[in-house]
């Protein structure tokens, strides 16, 4: 952007910190896409990750869970922490506790979610069910619970987040909290060529989207 070969930037992740990223804002726009930051002086568009989680959360305790786990993955992510957050207000609002071995960081794929189920099915005290950070957690905690002889949902009931196809194919079906990530890259995109064009700044805006509870045969 610096040598004018892109007019404009949109982030969607931090992998520096933002005093890091500032100085550029005089050579053009930046917005960030599905990623939240305390500071940055820029126009945000994400997920509302707090209710989310909140949501999926309460879905599982009104299904009679009171012993919940939660999986995130990137540690540093404030969408990620966003997340933890409704997570345990839900518990919270419903006085419930959770247990710190209840909860996994760092978890991005199938065989991280082989790694979640035996260290849940290691526990003395396990939880019931668990909020899981994508469909690809998810659909990998499953199969090794189905593979070691637990049901689910009736031993282990599992959430996941994205709506990928992968929860319509894996047995059962996958609970998932779906996000409008169409809506999202639109979004991003028309306000970028706004504030290029001129019509429009990038100021400080947090633009949260709402997402929906997809109840499938995994809760």
């Amino acid at each position: 952007m610096k040598h004018k070969e892109v007019d404009g930037i949109i982030l969607g992740t931090l992998e520096n910190e933002w005093d890091q990223i500032s100085p550029f804002l005089k050579y053009g726009p930046i917005l960030l896409c599905n990623e939240y930051h305390h500071s940055a002086d820029i126009t945000i568009i994400g997920y509302d990750e707090f209710e989310a989680a909140y949501m999926g959360v309460v879905h599982l305790i009104e299904r009679g869970h009171k012993k919940i786990g939660f999986c995130f993955d990137t540690p540093y992510s404030e969408a990620q922490c966003q997340r933890k957050e409704g997570y345990l207000k839900a518990l919270q609002d419903y006085n419930l506790h959770h247990r710190s071995e209840w909860i996994f960081g760092e978890m991005f794929n199938i065989e991280d979610g082989f790694r979640v189920f035996h260290k849940i099915k290691d526990l003395k005290d396990r939880p019931s069910a668990i909020f899981t950070g994508n469909d690809q957690v998810a659909a990998g905690i499953i199969k090794q619970a189905m593979k070691n002889g637990f049901k689910v949902p009736e031993d282990l009931a599992v959430i996941g987040f994205d709506n990928q196809l992968i929860c319509q194919v894996v047995t059962p079906t996958i609970t998932t909290i779906d996000i409008p990530v169409i809506e999202l890259g639109q979004q991003a995109v028309l306000k970028i060529i706004e504030s290029i064009s001129g019509n429009a700044t990038l100021n400080r805006r947090i633009i949260k989207l709402p997402t929906k509870l997809i109840i499938r045969e995994s809760t």
